[in-house]
């Protein structure tokens, strides 16, 4: 048995499914989203599964197995969880281990709004800034509120800890999204700051790496130190509440051959 993943390309797909057949094995593709099965992020992969008949008896016809994996995705898609859910509660010492990381480097309040009013530190980009400013202004039809202002509306202990510049980007979005979806919509909208960073509105900080990990689908907790330095997985994590047993069925197909 062969079970091969790529990204979803179509004619890899018709070359691979094609290879595997002309070497006497039965083949099909699937493009599967991860969206599908529970995952809180769209990544649409292709998987190609390789049986050779010469060396195993198929218990349950092809056709069969389409009909598994759109029921397990039925199931999933009850459980909606949005990347919050991955996420680490604000006391766990991995989150307050990073924000304490980042104060060090942390700039005084005042260095921050002098830095937000003038651009002193970044001045070619505070002009793009402020172009921004008037654009939003003309398209809103408010006049956006100087960088100062939005700081003391829109800070909060982990967006202090960027550099004034993506505390600017971050505040004219969180602004402008309030303005135009209004209070009930200003938590549930996402944020690209500089360096391809993500901060979680509702969260009110930055995702941190082991975050987009799981959401990646690694475990919740991943740790070394045993005796022989084998990896130890002592917390395995589901992306959803969705029962243990539906999600084992997706090993059926092997565990069937």
């Amino acid at each position: 048995m062969v079970c091969l993943e790529n990204v979803a390309r179509k004619v890899t797909a018709e070359i691979v499914t094609e290879q595997l057949r002309s070497a006497g094995y039965w083949a099909v593709a699937y493009f599967i989203n991860s969206s599908s099965f529970g995952i809180p992020q769209s990544r649409c992969r292709l998987y190609v599964l390789g049986i050779d008949p010469r060396q195993c008896d198929i218990l349950d016809p092809p056709d069969q197995w389409v009909k598994w994996l759109e029921d397990i995705s039925a199931e999933c898609t009850v459980h909606k969880p949005g990347f919050g859910s991955l996420m680490l509660e604000e006391a766990d010492s991995y989150i307050q281990d990073a924000l304490s990381k980042l104060r060090k480097r942390q700039a005084t309040e005042d260095e921050v709004k002098e830095s937000l009013k003038t651009g002193r530190t970044w001045p070619k980009c505070w002009e793009k800034h402020e172009a921004a400013r008037k654009q939003l202004s003309e398209r809103l039809g408010v006049k956006v509120p100087s960088g100062p202002k939005l700081f003391d509306e829109f800070a909060n202990d982990w967006s202090k800890t960027l550099p004034a510049r993506e505390q600017d980007i971050l505040y004219l979005h969180l602004w402008a999204k309030l303005v135009k979806f209004g209070e009930d919509n200003k938590e549930r909208l996402p944020c690209l700051l500089r360096a391809h960073r993500l901060w979680h509105t509702k969260k009110g900080r930055v995702i941190t790496g082991r975050e987009l990990l799981r959401g990646q689908g690694y475990p919740k907790t991943i740790k070394t130190g045993a005796e022989d330095g084998s990896w130890v997985v002592p917390d395995p994590w589901h992306t959803s509440s969705v029962s243990f047993e539906v999600l084992s069925s997706c090993g059926s197909i092997a565990v069937r051959l």
